[in-house]
């Protein structure tokens, strides 16, 4: 075949395939409007109305049959001339009809304002909201718009590179002079990048006929979750330090009784039971750290003492801290009864028994909760509790220290 017939039948190719296109778009059959039955039907922005009445929808409030329009009102559901309305049977907007207060049903009462859950893009999706570093605030159709973004994105993408492929084609084609295979090459590159942007193009474009919420997406609506805050389980609950750093081999015993005396001064509390905690929990050893990040003599949590571990690590600036933080839990050791945490029998937790301020100390204000499953007790006494298990070990060592300390004044205090 002569090169200039195969122009002819390239071009002529070329041109049926366009054609085939176009004859394919124009011919689908385009649905009529089906009647509106709720305010889904309509393509509002979110925030335009309140609540609806008929399905719960965001976009405008009903109207009460036999009425023929579907309005949006005004704010706070005081309607207003301006509101649009829209034909039940043709979902067209109605500009010369406004209805009377009564037409629409009262407002309903709307429910408590979420939190609001956010998000900020990593990469930009261009021609979207989708912006990188720019929060964006995610309600039910958030996912069905992400979706939709990509696949317009990609459509584009698509569309791109087939048109630099033709045109990279069509510098061959040209360049080709009167070389038969380098014009068939040209010639199928320039086809290939024509059907590849038919298919990507076209079915977006057949979609969009068809009906265009079908790129919309819309049906993918996730309505987000907002953060639950469950109350903490008895059976699951655990002691907030855990073991203690190091045991106390007695050993090392007035080292720090200057720094304690002063601090159970400045904190009007027992000098004794300073030092028994101390030992049970660090040993006397200044840089012990815990495995739950308790710091120095007194073992306290960097968060506890809003000091951090290496500042903790200072003798004097650990115990006054501990003294002080101590002080409150002898105070006041027991934490508040409510609905989460009843005492059916009555508070079980005694401000006037030391017992609850040391398993305060080492569990936590919580060890001191009463106990569902074992009445008359609390969370940290109950045996089937696993994890205040360190708690009520600790207890019995404070209590077994601070005891020796007592009968041994002269020892430990010389």
């Amino acid at each position: 075949m002569h090169l200039k017939s195969k122009r002819k039948l390239f071009f002529v190719k070329t041109v049926l395939i366009m054609a085939c296109l176009m004859i394919g778009a124009l011919s689908l059959p385009i649905p009529s409007q089906a009647a509106l039955t709720s305010c889904y039907d309509i393509n509002l922005q979110p925030g335009n109305c309140k609540l609806d009445t008929c399905g719960g929808q965001q976009g405008c409030y009903c109207d009460v049959a036999p009425n023929t329009h579907l309005c949006c009102t005004g704010p706070v559901g005081t309607y207003q001339v301006l509101s649009k309305c829209y034909d039940k049977q043709t979902g067209k907007e109605v500009t010369s009809t406004s209805a009377a207060p009564g037409d629409v049903l009262s407002p309903p009462v709307l429910p408590p304002e979420e939190k609001k859950v956010t998000f900020k893009p990593y990469i930009t999706l261009p021609g979207s909201k989708f912006i990188s570093g720019q929060e964006i605030v995610i309600t039910g159709g958030t996912f069905g718009e992400w979706i939709s973004a990509v696949y317009v994105f990609f459509v584009g993408v698509a569309g791109i590179l087939s048109t630099v492929m033709m045109m990279y084609g069509g510098v061959k084609y040209v360049v080709s002079f009167g070389n038969p295979q380098k014009f068939s090459d040209a010639q199928d590159q320039i086809i290939s990048a024509m059907i590849g942007l038919a298919l990507s193009v076209g079915a977006y474009m057949i979609l969009l006929t068809i009906n265009p919420e079908l790129v919309k997406f819309k049906n993918l609506s996730l309505k987000p979750v907002s953060e639950i805050l469950q109350p903490m389980s008895e059976a699951t609950a655990r002691s907030e330090k855990g073991a203690p750093a190091e045991a106390w081999s007695g050993t090392n015993i007035n080292t720090y009784d200057a720094n304690i005396s002063t601090a159970a001064g400045a904190a009007s509390i027992d000098r004794n039971l300073i030092k028994a905690i101390m030992f049970a929990e660090s040993g006397g050893n200044p840089n012990a750290v815990s495995a739950a990040g308790a710091c120095g003599l007194m073992q306290l949590l960097p968060s506890t003492a809003s000091l951090s571990c290496e500042a903790l690590k200072d003798p004097a600036t650990n115990i006054t801290a501990g003294a002080a933080y101590l002080a409150t839990l002898v105070a006041n050791p027991c934490p508040p009864v409510d609905a989460e945490h009843p005492c059916p029998n009555g508070q079980v937790c005694n401000a006037n028994e030391l017992k609850y301020a040391i398993a305060a100390y080492n569990g936590g204000k919580g060890a001191n909760y009463c106990s569902t499953l074992c009445p008359g007790q609390t969370w940290w006494q109950c045996t089937q509790n696993g994890g205040y298990a360190e708690t009520r070990g600790y207890v019995e060592t404070v209590s077994g220290i601070l005891q020796r300390i007592q009968d041994n004044p002269t020892t430990y205090w010389p």
